[in-house]
């Protein structure tokens, strides 16, 4: 009895989701000091580099390109 009464509240809960656009983000602040990964490229001629800072956990937080002048 119990699970036909949590699938009835679940499906009440998606009913009154407005799944016609994109998730809700959710955004948390990189701490201060951090750990990053700095990859370089060349791509045609042109060089740069790709910085990704990473959360503690390991998930990647924010990505900074960067173009080297030729």
């Amino acid at each position: 009895m119990s699970q036909m009464a949590s699938e009835e509240a679940l499906r009440e809960t998606f009913e009154q989701e407005d799944l016609s656009g994109p998730p809700a983000a959710n955004r948390h602040r990189l701490p201060d000091e951090r750990v990053g990964i700095t990859h370089h490229f060349s791509i045609a001629g042109h060089e740069g580099y790709l910085t990704i800072d990473l959360y503690p956990n390991g998930q990647p937080g924010e990505s900074s390109p960067r173009s080297l002048e030729t």
